[in-house]
């Protein structure tokens, strides 16, 4: 059995270690950086969606967008990141939900292809129910379509 005393206001049993752990805390909001493909066709709207979210954070206003090709990063950029150190980046990655709101047609089409495929490969499904399937999963789907 072991025995319990009051230390600093906690109960603690006498086998109990007490530790010490570090705490990291800031005065300053988190700085984040959001890279995005600097071939998006759509890049401002891709901005917008970005901006969304850092609407959403604490000191959001000052965060960066950084376009990039995936591999580089023109110098006026690599300067600012310098300058600012970010807490965290970020890859914007885009779903089948943003093409849906840049271009909707190109989601519509896309959209109609994925029912007719769906309704080829099952026999049991209808159309009613295919279009209720990729309603379900549209903001789920990373657009994969490469853009020429």
């Amino acid at each position: 059995m072991t025995s319990e005393y009051r230390q600093w206001g906690f109960l603690m049993q006498k086998t109990q270690r007490i530790e010490l752990k570090q705490i990291v805390t800031r005065v300053r909001p988190p700085r984040f950086v959001v890279f995005i493909n600097s071939a998006d066709p759509h890049w401002q709207h891709t901005c917008e969606r970005i901006i969304e979210w850092f609407s959403q954070l604490w000191g959001g206003a000052y965060n960066f967008i950084i376009p990039t090709d995936g591999e580089n990063i023109d110098p006026v950029f690599w300067k600012l990141l310098e300058i600012y150190q970010p807490d965290f980046c970020y890859q914007y990655v885009k779903t089948i939900r943003d093409l849906s709101i840049a271009d909707p047609q190109q989601y519509q089409s896309i959209r109609e292809n994925h029912i007719e495929d769906r309704l080829k490969r099952s026999s049991s499904a209808t159309r009613e129910i295919a279009e209720k399937e990729i309603k379900e999963i549209d903001d789920l789907l990373v657009l994969t379509c490469k853009n020429n």
